[in-house]
């Protein structure tokens, strides 16, 4: 525990610039977005919709650089002279670019929220923005269909996992390439998704489907699985890779 501390510190402070520069742009974006939507008279639901798109696009950025000071032998070898297991190394980043990730994306939400409400007296003369009760339980980004919500945020952790696993995989460009190998794949399971599904539904024309042919919850139960299995074996892989360029560089 005490040599993750290490170099949990170790990295921290070595990376604090780029660290507060990513911390800047996330909440200097959500403070810009609550500004503008209350400016504009934008409603709640489609101030956290632009936020909801927007965001993501900036996490995935910071998550594709995760291991940026390790793009080149020179960086890796300087990784190596810390006493510490390629675990540690792994770890320190996946708590920087996941869990703490999602906390951010959540707290900008409420960000954005608060100085829509706020700022729009300044701006509008009519209508209203909503009230600090809303704010506060957090209805206005935990509504009431609570698979909508599940869906985004499994996705989202996803592509977040895919862009970390992407920073390690290929170093250079990182980001360009996670996108076009995230587009590749989406791409075939696209069309492997829909073509199951026609070839179903025409086996089953005239049919009446029952209650265990179209379990929902059973649905639900399995697309979360699904998506954990790929999520975890995304932190797998990129562990396994970070594990990979100490033997090699080792080697060298």
């Amino acid at each position: 525990m005490n040599n993750f501390v290490i170099t949990f510190r170790k990295y921290i402070a070595e990376n604090r610039k780029q660290l507060l520069l990513w911390l800047a742009v996330a909440l200097g974006g959500a403070i810009f977005l609550g500004v503008i939507d209350a400016f504009f008279g934008v409603s709640s639901d489609t101030s956290q919709g632009v936020y909801m798109i927007a965001a993501p696009i900036v996490l995935c950025c910071f998550a594709s650089v995760a291991f940026s000071d390790m793009k080149r032998p020179a960086g890796r070898i300087a990784e190596l002279t810390v006493p510490t297991t390629s675990f540690n190394r792994f770890a320190v980043r996946w708590i920087l670019a996941i869990p703490l990730t999602m906390a951010l994306l959540v707290a900008g939400a409420y960000i954005v929220e608060l100085l829509r409400i706020i700022c729009w007296p300044l701006f509008n003369d009519f209508g209203n923005p909503g009230d600090f009760t809303t704010f506060l339980t957090g209805k206005f980004l935990f509504p009431e269909e609570a698979s909508v919500l599940t869906v985004y945020f499994m996705f989202l952790l996803l592509s977040l996992s895919f862009f970390f696993f992407g920073a390690i995989a290929w170093p250079r460009l990182s980001f360009l390439k996670s996108i076009i190998a995230q587009w590749t794949i989406s791409t075939i399971l696209s069309t492997v998704t829909v073509t199951s599904t026609y070839l179903f539904v025409k086996d089953h024309q005239g049919q009446s489907l029952s209650g265990n042919d179209l379990d929902f919850v059973s649905g639900d139960v399995l697309f979360i699985t699904f998506m954990s299995v790929l999520i975890i074996g995304l932190w797998v892989m990129t562990w396994l890779r970070v594990r990979e360029s100490e033997v090699t560089d080792h080697l060298l």
